[in-house]
């Protein structure tokens, strides 16, 4: 179905690689519940659409900086569309494709952008090695598990000369959620150990 939407040229065959986790195997996020709740995020207004705005048009400004065109692009947690609409003509993207954990929140971003989007896990990108000139993520790599392996999938993804621009939620940001859930992983060591 990917490669049917996309072209065999961008696609790898089946659901995608996978790049096994750096980590162990104490998962932090549970995916079918983030992805339940950007399903249900898709059908509401949020409060937080601001920040994700901001985001884009941030990100949409690095890319005015760059003396090149981007040909074909993906943007990883493209969430409701916001840097599609931020994106000017003048950034040199050429064909910006959105892939999204949510299957609604691909949709929207699709309608929002006027490009092709994709429900595809971050962790899983279904896409060949040397396929896109730019990748952008706009605060949605917190949510991956596995963020050493998500980056070479991305880096994989990229032509050599290729460009990743991302808009990361800060080490600093959330200390006490960071201390919570780190704790929780030592918990749950001591549980499994014999």
């Amino acid at each position: 179905p990917v490669a049917a939407r996309f072209g065999k040229s961008l696609c790898v065959r089946g659901h995608g690689r996978h790049i096994p986790a750096m980590t162990d195997d104490f998962g932090l996020f549970d995916r079918a519940r983030v992805r339940r709740r950007r399903e249900l995020a898709a059908g509401r207004g949020d409060e937080a659409e601001f920040l994700y705005e901001e985001a884009a048009d941030r990100l949409a400004d690095r890319l005015l900086d760059m003396n090149r065109s981007f040909p074909n692009a993906l943007e990883v947690g493209c969430r409701k569309g916001a840097l599609a609409r931020h994106l000017p003509s003048k950034a040199g993207v050429e064909r910006l494709i959105g892939c999204d954990l949510s299957p609604a929140m691909a949709r929207l971003a699709g309608r929002a952008g006027g490009q092709p989007a994709l429900a595809a896990d971050p962790e899983w990108l279904p896409f060949r090695e040397d396929s896109f000139d730019l990748v952008l993520s706009n605060l949605a790599l917190h949510w991956v598990e596995d963020l050493p392996g998500t980056l070479i999938q991305i880096n994989r993804a990229l032509k050599p000369d290729g460009l990743f621009l991302g808009a990361l939620i800060g080490g600093d940001s959330l200390a006490e959620l960071r201390a919570v859930m780190v704790e929780r992983r030592r918990w749950r060591c001591r549980m499994r150990a014999p």
